[in-house]
């Protein structure tokens, strides 16, 4: 629906975009998802995260106090995610 459409993109959100290069360890991980918080970031877009399994990267959601959407790879290669900050009532999956 368009109208949905229009509110979701007129809505004031905080977006941060980075290139991990991978967040298998956990000290990374934490410091990552910890500026991400501390700059308030409403959706993150994570580029290389090398993430392996959809069981690991629940564990990061709860990490970053969110949900997403994950495209996992190999521990050693790919693997995008798109979080979803809780501080905010609104819902990506209302929107797409």
């Amino acid at each position: 629906d368009l109208l949905r459409i229009l509110i979701f993109l007129m809505c004031s959100f905080h977006v941060c975009s980075i290139n991990v290069n991978g967040l298998r360890d956990c000290i990374k991980r934490r410091q990552t998802l910890a500026s991400c918080n501390s700059e308030n970031a409403d959706v993150l877009l994570l580029q290389e995260t090398h993430a392996s399994g959809l069981y690991e990267t629940r564990g990061w959601e709860r990490e970053f106090g969110g949900k997403g959407f994950w495209s996992v790879g190999t521990n050693s290669s790919c693997g995008v995610s798109i979080l979803f900050s809780k501080r905010h009532s609104w819902r990506p999956a209302d929107y797409l």
